[in-house]
């Protein structure tokens, strides 16, 4: 799974995507919930991290990445950075375990999602 900006969709339907910025590429440790795309609230700001210690990306079209923090190897918000520096270290964060703590947390998470969903909620990071 990856995380992609789309630049442009031409008018057959064909899209323009990027993951020049540290905050896209490849998506580890985390989980993936599909939920109906409109119970997903239109957010300003896609990445997410919640008062639980849990990072969101929240897709527009229904996919929602349920993962740890999502920080740089110093603290710092991923999606604020940007160098070749920052990429070396979320490779570094890719190889990471994730432990049981976190693991609970994230699954916390992912069952508010589902049970958002199944009572036809909007769901948001609030």
């Amino acid at each position: 799974l990856v995380s992609a900006e789309i630049q442009n969709v031409d008018s057959r339907g064909s899209a323009s995507i990027h993951t020049r910025s540290p905050k896209y590429g490849k998506l580890t440790n985390g989980v993936l919930v599909t939920v109906p795309s409109v119970l997903i609230k239109k957010l300003k700001q896609h990445f997410v991290n919640l008062d639980c210690d849990v990072g969101c990306i929240f897709g527009n079209n229904g996919n929602i990445w349920v993962t740890e923090r999502l920080v740089d190897m110093e603290g710092n918000s991923i999606n604020s950075t940007s160098s070749a520096e920052t990429d070396k270290k979320k490779r570094m964060l890719e190889q990471k375990v994730i432990g049981p703590e976190a693991r609970t947390r994230i699954t916390k998470v992912v069952q508010c999602i589902r049970s958002l969903e199944r009572q036809w909620k909007q769901i948001s990071p609030e």
